[in-house]
């Protein structure tokens, strides 16, 4: 194991900006107390929300028969999102602006494209919404992120763009945490749990 406090944090900085950026730089050692609180907040959540989840895949039919929670559910999923959406994109002031014109039309059609783009290494866009959707019917949080990814090809000045790729990934609601805020606009951080081994 390495000591933290050994690897060099007890040297002084030679100099008050040296200074001023050790204090401002987040360590291995915050980010996991940051996490460990984080997961200290929501202990009692997590725990509730597993027993909630086990009464709607009926883990408890020898305790209730009828599982009124997930007839519940079934009725209030399609209430909450039912088809996909139709991207609309206007102009704010409808000027005669051929360019804005053009620039509203392209984003609208982007939109569609990734609305059903037919990729078949990416969930569909209802898929992602619909597991979103039943995560925040029955545990409570249903979170979905988008991620950008690029191909850059060449190094320095002669790097291009050979292929971007917009995608969604819905992140299982045990796997998110948060910092703490009062309100959204106040969280600081935001992290969510990948395995980075197969442990199967």
């Amino acid at each position: 194991m390495i000591d933290a406090a050994s690897t060099g944090a007890d040297q002084a900085p030679s100099n008050p900006a040296e200074a001023a950026a050790q204090r401002a730089t987040p360590t291995v050692a915050s980010w996991l107390e940051e996490l460990a609180s984080a997961g200290h907040r929501e202990k009692d959540y997590n725990t509730e929300a597993d027993k909630i989840i086990t009464i709607y895949e009926g883990g408890k039919v020898d305790r209730d028969q009828f599982n009124i929670l997930y007839s519940n559910t079934e009725t209030l999923a399609p209430a909450v999102y039912n088809s996909t959406p139709r991207p609309r994109v206007k102009r704010r002031f409808n000027d005669a602006d051929p360019i804005a014109r053009a620039a509203s039309l392209l984003v609208q059609r982007v939109l569609e494209y990734h609305l059903d783009d037919g990729l078949q290494q990416f969930a569909t866009f209802d898929a992602l919404i619909e597991a979103s959707t039943l995560h925040a019917l029955v545990p409570g949080r249903g979170v979905l992120k988008f991620v950008y990814e690029a191909e850059v090809v060449g190094e320095g000045e002669e790097a291009q763009i050979a292929s971007e790729n917009v995608y969604g990934k819905h992140i299982p609601w045990n796997r998110f945490r948060h910092g703490y805020g009062k309100s959204w606009e106040e969280v600081p951080w935001v992290a969510y749990q990948w395995f980075m081994t197969d442990l199967s």
